[in-house]
């Protein structure tokens, strides 16, 4: 017996569809790579439209397809990066148990490598971490560690969006003024411990957890073509 036409199941992409789909992918892949390219070189704030055009070697007309203007392609460089950051330290991360010493090492983490690239402090400094926050990486895994730590009676404030400001505030504010300064040294791990104090932990529990060792990241600022 036939199914009846409106019970029969959605049917897949056609072939053309999906080539379609994954070329339309990997050229915005590819529009994102040379901006990071071009971004490495002449910095953030730079207006990289034609030089992005030149280093991709595509058409003005391909590039609009794509993106609308300068900021429309720095929000899809910046949300890239802020993700691929992550995934480089949110391995070392994981392996603390405590929620709070997961904080203090993803803190110290990122700041050490705004350190070593100052070109990927630049661009994650302009992240609007609090409109990306519902589905960007780095306010997801903070996220997890915050409701962790609330849960668990580790940090002794009123609320998971409170904890939250309380780490992501002054850890953007560092990263600008890395840009502009010299931070002395063990800032990191001194950030970390004022976070730590704010979030409730006394003062032997915050320094103890912002001074434990960590790897050494080999961290690479612009993600490789697949």
């Amino acid at each position: 017996m036939r199914t009846p036409p409106d019970t029969l199941p959605d049917s897949p992409p056609d072939h053309r569809t999906r080539v379609a789909m994954e070329r339309r992918r990997k050229m915005r892949q590819r529009l994102i790579e040379s901006a990071f390219a071009v971004l490495a070189r002449k910095g953030a704030h730079a207006a990289v439209i034609e030089d992005v055009i030149v280093e991709a070697g595509v058409s003005r007309g391909t590039f609009y397809n794509y993106f609308q203007n300068n900021e429309e392609l720095l929000d899809a460089v910046t949300a890239k990066l802020g993700d691929y950051l992550m995934q480089l330290v949110d391995p070392v991360v994981r392996t603390q148990e405590d929620p709070a010493a997961r904080v203090a090492s993803g803190i110290r983490l990122c700041l050490r490598a705004a350190l070593a690239f100052p070109q990927m402090a630049q661009l994650v400094s302009r992240m609007d971490w609090q409109q990306a926050a519902p589905g960007g990486q780095p306010h997801g895994y903070l996220a997890r560690d915050v409701e962790a730590g609330l849960r668990e009676g580790r940090f002794k404030v009123a609320n998971a969006r409170l904890a939250t400001d309380l780490v992501v505030g002054p850890v953007i504010s560092a990263f600008h003024a890395l840009l502009h300064e010299p931070l002395p040294p063990g800032y990191p791990e001194d950030l970390a411990q004022g976070i730590l104090l704010g979030l409730g932990l006394s003062r032997t529990e915050a320094r103890q957890l912002s001074q434990r060792p960590l790897p050494d990241l080999s961290l690479v600022p612009v993600p490789k073509p697949a």
